[in-house]
């Protein structure tokens, strides 16, 4: 297994920041798993969720999946700590 360093976005919104880290499993048609991490002012406020059960052709689609879910978790855990 091949795995690429995570992707590190600071100050996404609201001191949330993320991790996406892609995994190459093999040569299939679609070897490319993604796990995301979410942090808030440097300390991990979700733990590790791994998409395993989507797995995507290329590293860009598989970085671009993780990055839209953290954008998804982020966003919810904002407008679940307004209400």
């Amino acid at each position: 297994m091949q795995s690429n360093n995570p992707i590190h976005v600071n100050d996404y919104r609201e001191g949330y920041s993320y991790a996406v880290h892609c995994e190459k499993h093999g040569t299939g048609a679609a070897p490319w798993t993604v796990a995301v991490e979410v942090f808030r002012n440097d300390e991990q406020v979700l733990p590790r969720r791994s998409e395993d059960d989507r797995s995507h052709a290329t590293y860009e689609q598989a970085k671009d999946a993780g990055v839209k879910l953290a954008c998804q978790l982020i966003d919810q855990l904002i407008s679940s700590s307004t209400r």
